[in-house]
């Protein structure tokens, strides 16, 4: 099993930066965007590293996840939580954060402590237990390396290592790739802010409204009709609006939130992985340790101002599947405009200050309009469209239709169907390229670039790309067609350099016409080879055909016993005295030794009995020779005189005079 859990070159590297930062500063943060596998590269650590340890976590869904990865990777651990009985002699312990507030002094303290999710470490909870930890290495988990309001977690680790962006992670293909919509024309104006986020109370009358609820089913009808979804409501009452309005439309969807009992919640997942279920919503239950790469759709019900929060809603969507394309990505909530693209680099620190230089970046730097579509530079009021940019400052109620959105595309590229359609492809063997090695420039085609790749790694079934005319050239296939020859013939033509061809092997036609005529206009006609005269048998042996037919087998059981032994001279001739001899030792095969013996169900046929008949003849004295082979004129004769059975005129052999005898009155 572990073979096959073959570790990704990023996470090798993260690793390594861990170990090297625990070595020398006894504490570390490891940022990872959602979906990078941050559990699986903690794995790797615990089995590198001096035991007793300890993976600290504060939900039942992270509990769940870090059990399947150990047991996966044959580590040996027990599970403290309120869930279960606890086994403190385990080297390595799963800890619920709720009941290593009451029974941290009943476990050996640990030589090292990975925190999940661990910018949650300011928390009163969280930092009592990291105070009485100070001696151990402690490791930090996260996506978002920072706390909500802004400071940094300096204070209780002192090294950051930062993992690949969302955006390299898609290009290497470990993330599924993504389409976003979000409302084209937002108008905010009536929830407040607390503590830094918008009140819950008024996200609810905002939320939960009929057109807008109308507006979500509408817009996953028309661009995600059938594919599973998962929902991010504001409230429970929000949700289970949205979930009665998609039922009562046909579409079936649950609800699910912290109250929610857990065999009823596994019971809802179970149902959308299946398919059952098209439709999952949920309140702040899925945002953190949950993993279902069948997700489809991520729909946001759910305005905030947390990073932490608007990433882990939408990487629930962007684990890559089998027969997946792309994640698509419903923004109703208008979050692209407190966080940009989420697939760029991020600027991240341990000290703080980092999310207000990303928020003054933002305030000062380039924007897309969504009217015209075009770049600005800097960040007006008022675009020279004549479009007014929102604030961004309070929420309502917005126009629930949505407008695929996409970032400004870099100088000299273009985007994946653009340049598809350049040069004549179909989208997904953009795909096959990119997986091979096509260059990228933040997910977007450098054309100069991609067009020199093509030219050194040519498609083999397409035509030749960047020539004059690619309608001058077929495929090997079509043209062996074309002049009336095998597939073959043209493949080595090709390969020996006869007729002229593209790198990738397509054919030039009128060339390759010009070389083939020529070739059959002074083709010379072989000379006629006399007949080989056939080899003289030696008296007493015969080629091996005649002997399968003397002794009643295939060709190929001759073939094989001469392989084994049977007899044969140094032509390859049977030897047939000796060849029956070995065939009657080495074989059971029933000799026929010439035309008047016959096998048991032979003589069946012959009589037109019922099979088993000559077996109850033989057992009742019926004459047989020593290989158990009827003997035709003697079995007659035993036949009627003995059973009660009319014998055909045929049956009789021609050189017998038994064939003009009368037969028996049937009794």
């Amino acid at each position: 099993m572990e073979a096959r859990m073959k570790l990704r070159p990023y996470q090798t590297a993260a690793i390594e930066s861990a170990i090297q930062a625990l070595t020398i500063h006894g504490s570390a943060v490891m940022q990872m965007p959602t979906g990078a596998g941050k559990t699986r590269t903690a794995t790797e650590i615990v089995k590198q590293h001096k035991k007793p340890v300890w993976f600290i976590c504060h939900r039942q869904e992270i509990e769940r996840q870090a059990a399947k990865a150990f047991t996966a990777a044959g580590i040996d651990f027990g599970i403290v939580s309120p869930r279960g009985k606890p086994e403190y002699d385990k080297p390595v312990q799963i800890v619920s954060v709720a009941t290593l507030t009451r029974r941290i002094n009943d476990l050996p303290l640990p030589s090292l402590a990975i925190w999940d999710e661990c910018h949650h470490v300011a928390a009163k909870s969280w930092s009592a237990i990291r105070e009485q930890l100070n001696g151990a290495q402690n490791l930090g988990l996260t996506a978002t390396p920072e706390r909500f309001d802004g400071k940094g977690l300096s204070e209780w680790f002192g090294e950051l290592v930062v993992g690949p962006s969302t955006r390299e992670l898609i290009d290497g293909g470990y993330l599924s790739d993504f389409r976003y919509f979000a409302p084209s024309d937002p108008d905010l104006a009536s929830a407040k802010m607390q503590a830094g986020d918008y009140k819950k109370g008024d996200l609810d009358k905002v939320m939960n409204t009929p057109v807008l609820i109308g507006d979500a089913i509408a817009e996953y009808r028309k661009n995600a009709d059938g594919k599973r979804a998962l929902v991010f409501c504001a409230s429970v009452d929000a949700s289970k609006a949205l979930v009665d309005r998609f039922n009562s439309e046909g579409i079936p969807a649950a609800h699910v939130d912290g109250t929610t009992p857990t065999d009823e919640r596994d019971a809802s997942v179970d149902a959308l992985a299946s398919g059952n279920i098209k439709v999952l919503s949920n309140v702040e239950v899925f945002t953190e340790g949950f993993d279902l790469p069948a997700i489809d759709v991520v729909i946001l019900l759910r305005p905030t101002k947390s990073l932490a929060l608007f990433l882990q809603m939408i990487g629930r969507a962007l684990r890559t599947a089998e027969g997946k394309c792309e994640a698509l990505i419903f923004d109703h909530a208008g979050l692209w405009l407190d966080h940009d693209w989420f697939d760029l680099p991020i600027e991240w620190s341990l000290d703080g200050g980092a999310r207000q230089r990303r928020l003054a970046g933002r305030k000062h730097g380039p924007r897309r309009c969504p009217e015209c579509k075009e770049v600005r530079v800097e960040r007006e009021p008022v675009c020279e469209c004549g479009y007014e940019f929102p604030t961004g400052s309070e929420i309502g109620e917005c126009d629930g239709k949505l407008t695929e959105l996409r970032r400004a595309v870099p100088s000299g590229c273009e985007t994946r169907e653009a340049f598809s359609r350049r040069i004549g492809c179909a989208r997904f063997a953009m795909n096959r390229w990119i997986s091979k090695g096509m260059p990228l420039c933040d997910g977007y085609v450098p054309i100069e670039d991609a067009k020199e790749w093509l030219k050194e790694n040519p498609p083999r079934n397409m035509r030749p790309l960047f020539v004059d005319d690619p309608s001058e050239y077929e495929s090997q296939k079509a043209f062996a067609r074309r002049i009336g020859t095998y597939n073959s013939q043209v493949r080595l033509w090709a390969l020996s350099g006869v007729i002229p061809c593209a790198k990738n092997g397509w054919i030039h036609i009128e060339k390759a016409l010009d070389v083939v005529n020529s070739m059959r206009s002074n083709k010379i006609a072989k000379p006629k080879t006399k007949k080989k005269e056939k080899k003289r048998v030696a008296n007493g042996s015969e080629i091996k055909a005649d002997f399968a037919r003397r002794i009643g087998v295939s060709f190929a059981s001759v073939t094989l016993w001469c392989r084994n032994g049977l007899p044969n001279d140094c032509d390859g001739n049977i030897i047939i005295d000796d060849a029956i001899d070995w065939v009657e030792a080495n074989t059971r095969t029933l000799i026929k030794v010439n035309d008047l013996t016959e096998t048991q169900r032979s003589f069946e046929k012959r009589l037109k009995a019922n099979k088993g008949m000559a077996y109850s003849w033989a057992a009742r004295g019926m004459p047989l020779d020593k290989n158990r082979m009827v003997h035709v004129p003697s079995a007659l004769e035993w036949v009627r005189e003995n059973a009660k059975i009319r014998i055909p005129p045929d049956a009789w052999p021609p050189d017998s005079d038994r064939k003009q005898k009368p037969q028996p009155t049937a009794a």
